[in-house]
C-alpha cells in the first residue's frame, strides 16, 4: 500500500496522525486497498471515489440516516490528518474527500444562503437532484445534438473513461442541507469541466480548483488552488501562472453564481448558449 510506505518517511507525530486518520476514514468510508488502483484514474483534486448502485431517494436519505458525528477532537484529527495525507499522497481521494467535510462547514452555510434566495437555488435544495447513472439517461444524453450542453458533458465523461457515480458519499456533516450541497458541489464538478472547457491535466485541475475556491471559498478547494501550482514543473508552473490562473481568476468572478444552476433543465440547450447565460468564458489556449 502506498501510503505505508510514504509513512516510514514522516516524523512519528505526522505518522500517528495519519494512522489515526485512516483508522476513522476507513471506518466510515469503507475503503479498502482492493480499490486504491481506481483512485489513479482521476486527478486527485477531482476527488473521486466509488458510489454503490443505491437509488436516488436512498441516496439523499442517506445523509441524514448515515453520517458519522465527531467530536471537536476527531474533526480536528480528521482535518489535520488528512490535510498532511493528501498532501504527501495526493492519489489518496479519502484524505481530500474528508478534508472537504471538515472544515467546510462555514462556507456551506454561505453557499446554502445564496441558494436560498434564488429562485433556481431554491428548487435545487427542494427537489435534491443527483449526477449519476440512476438518475441520468446516457442513451439520452448522446443521442442529444453535438452542440448541446447533455452531448458534450456524455462525451467529454466518455473520452476520459468517468463515470458520474465516482463520487464519494457525505459522511462528516450532520446538517442534512449542507450534506446536500457538498454532494452538489462533488457532482457538479464535471460540468463545470465542460462549460469552462477544462481538460483532465494538472493544470486544468487546479485552474478548475480556482474557480471553485472563487465560487465557493470551501477551504479545501482554497488550499488546493494555492498548493497546487507547487507540484508543477517550473516550465508548467511558469505557464500556468502567465496564463491559466489569471483565466481562472477572471473566469470565475465573472460567472454567474453556478451553484445557483439547475443544471439538469440544460441539457438540451446549445453549449455555448449555456455560457453565454451564465456569463461563462471558456478556456483558450494563447496563440503561439
Amino acid at each position: 500500500m502506498m501510503i505505508s510506505t510514504r509513512l516510514r518517511t514522516t516524523s512519528p507525530i505526522v505518522n500517528t496522525l495519519l494512522l489515526s486518520t485512516l483508522t476513522l476514514s476507513h471506518k466510515c468510508f469503507h475503503f479498502h486497498t482492493s480499490t486504491a488502483p481506481s483512485f489513479s484514474k482521476r486527478f486527485y483534486y477531482s476527488t473521486t471515489s466509488t458510489l454503490g448502485n443505491e437509488s436516488n431517494s436512498n441516496d439523499n436519505a442517506q445523509h441524514t440516516n448515515e453520517h458519522f458525528p465527531l467530536t471537536r477532537f476527531q474533526r480536528v484529527l480528521l482535518a489535520t490528518g488528512s490535510a498532511i495525507g493528501g498532501l504527501i499522497n495526493p492519489y489518496r481521494a479519502d484524505f481530500i474527500a474528508t478534508l472537504g467535510e471538515t472544515t467546510g462547514e462555514c462556507a456551506l452555510s454561505r453557499l446554502k444562503g445564496l441558494m436560498e434566495n434564488d429562485h433556481q437555488g431554491q428548487q435545487i435544495l427542494r427537489d435534491r437532484p443527483r449526477i449519476n447513472m440512476q438518475s441520468l439517461d446516457w442513451a439520452y444524453l448522446k443521442s442529444l445534438p453535438s452542440n448541446s450542453f447533455g452531448y458534450s458533458y456524455a462525451q467529454w465523461m466518455d473520452s476520459h473513461e468517468f463515470s458520474p457515480d465516482e463520487r464519494p458519499k457525505v459522511k462528516f456533516l450532520e446538517n442534512p442541507d449542507l450534506a446536500y450541497i457538498m454532494q452538489r458541489y462533488r457532482e457538479v464538478h464535471d460540468l463545470w469541466h465542460v462549460l469552462f472547457g477544462l481538460d483532465v491535466s494538472v493544470s486544468h485541475e487546479i485552474a478548475g480548483k480556482m474557480i471553485e475556491a472563487i465560487q465557493t471559498r470551501l477551504p479545501m478547494c482554497v488550499a488546493s488552488a494555492v498548493g497546487g501550482p507547487l507540484r508543477l514543473s517550473f516550465t508548467e508552473r511558469n505557464y500556468f501562472i502567465t496564463h491559466l490562473a489569471p483565466f481562472a481568476i477572471r473566469a470565475g468572478k465573472n460567472a454567474k453564481f453556478l451553484m445557483n444552476v439547475y443544471y439538469e433543465k440544460y441539457w438540451e440547450t446549445d453549449l455555448n448558449t449555456l455560457r453565454q447565460n451564465l456569463n461563462i468564458e471558456p478556456w483558450k489556449p494563447p496563440s503561439l
